[in-house]
């Protein structure tokens, strides 16, 4: 609250976002919020790239909902994002870190790269930097809950389920 009223009484003086992991709104565009000023911003998961703030239309019966759109049957695969990020997991609960690389990040969640393969449906805690793309800061360090989707030889498909930003 008080990073928003900053923002507003001295604009040079903006927020350093720091974003959340796209959601969808009930018509199944995504966005993100800044998860210090709460301040919500359009993201294109094509360009993955952040896109013009979302302005709320407020009037006496409060904010106006986006409209419902149809569902379409045919969904294409989620546009992924290529990276090569060390990143440190253990079962949840667990005591045991094993290490692995993050290959690629798309709006399904993670896909890693690792010798040590939990079954699939085991929930793991995470350590590992968040893409420049995704958090919009270089060196972004978070922790995240997941869940192992999908097991193939070296390699987990994981489903984000929430992260935390660690501060430095």
């Amino acid at each position: 609250m008080a990073t928003k009223l900053l923002s507003a009484v001295f604009p040079l003086f903006g927020c350093a976002h720091e974003f959340s992991w796209p959601r969808r709104w009930g018509d199944g565009e995504y966005y993100q919020v800044c998860l210090r000023c709460g301040a919500e911003f359009e993201y294109d998961w094509s360009t993955m790239s952040r896109r013009e703030p979302r302005q709320a239309e407020i009037s006496d019966s409060g904010p106006s909902p986006k409209p419902e759109r149809r569902a379409n049957s045919w969904r294409p695969r989620a546009r992924r994002l290529a990276v090569e990020l060390p990143v440190r997991f253990r079962v949840h609960g667990g005591r045991t870190w094993f290490a692995g690389v993050v290959k690629n990040v798309s709006k399904s969640g993670l896909l890693v790269e690792s010798g040590d393969a939990p079954e699939a449906g085991t929930d793991l805690v995470m350590l590992f930097e968040m893409p420049r793309e995704i958090s919009g800061q270089d060196g972004a360090k978070v922790i995240a809950q997941s869940r192992v989707v999908r097991v193939t030889e070296n390699m987990i498909a994981l489903e984000m389920k929430e992260y935390h930003f660690l501060r430095q």
